[in-house]
């Protein structure tokens, strides 16, 4: 019972967490908002450069936000080719996007138009213009939590980490192994206990028994920790991507970040 319970509280644990995660990113977006309408440029500039440190902590919804913002605070304050930066990273990420034309001025707009209609020409150019280009790839966690649940191992032998994988699978299957071996021991020693007719031994039958009894009950106890265990690890734990980041040394800047 106690194993249990220490189970499902370190699972709360963990979803708790991922949930404060969540909402302390929401709240980022929203100060980011509020201090742009509240004309805060360089308060902007600082928060929006602090997230963009932690890009894995990002969707790409959160990722236009920022760099919409960036561009915006970055043109009011006169460093338009910075502003012309995010713009671009911006419709690297959004090729659709288009400014609020109510709540954006008209130079914002004008230079934003001149930005998007050369975007795509000076990327087939390949001109040296410094933006930064996200590529997003599959989340592959919530399939390898699926795996685990069939199997533990599976889902950190799917996320290419095998010693996890072997630690987490070799810990299960000698786990299982025991409880099955511990229940022929006690449905023996049970039977022994039963069939005992010399009333010296009766007691000592049962306490042999009663032990391994218990054993049995560690050991299932044990496997379905393990089970849980790998299920967390595969769904919450990060991981290497296959695809990893590189700089394209033609691009002033261009460097590839990988988000979730």
């Amino acid at each position: 019972m106690l194993n249990k319970v220490l189970l499902f509280s370190w699972l709360s644990i963990l979803l708790t967490q991922g949930h404060l995660s969540a909402q302390s990113k929401e709240y980022d977006i929203f100060q980011l908002r509020f201090l742009y309408n509240e004309v805060k440029f360089d308060e902007v500039i600082q928060l929006g450069r602090t997230l963009l440190k932690n890009p894995e902590r990002l969707d790409q919804k959160d990722l236009e936000h920022i760099h919409k913002y960036l561009a915006l605070s970055f043109f009011n304050t006169g460093l338009t080719d910075s502003s012309r930066s995010h713009f671009y990273t911006l419709l690297s990420i959004n090729p659709a996007f288009e400014p609020d034309p109510i709540q954006t001025s008209p130079k914002i707009l004008e230079f934003f138009g001149r930005i998007k209609s050369s975007f795509e020409k000076e990327r087939e150019k390949r001109t040296v213009i410094p933006y930064t280009q996200y590529v997003f790839v599959e989340d592959i966690r919530p399939a390898a939590a699926l795996r685990s649940l069939l199997l533990p191992g599976w889902g950190q032998w799917y996320k290419k980490q095998p010693s996890k994988a072997y630690l987490f699978g070799g810990a299960f299957i000698s786990a299982t192994l025991s409880v099955g071996i511990s229940y022929a021991l006690e449905k023996n020693m049970r039977q022994k206990y039963l069939d005992e007719k010399d009333p010296a031994r009766i007691a000592g039958r049962y306490d042999d028994y009663n032990t391994m009894s218990k054993t049995r009950r560690i050991m299932q106890y044990t496997a379905l920790a393990l089970w849980g265990a790998s299920i967390a690890d595969a769904l919450f734990s990060s991981y290497d991507p296959l695809l990893q980041p590189r700089v394209d040394e033609q691009y002033l800047g261009l460097s590839l970040q990988i988000t979730f």
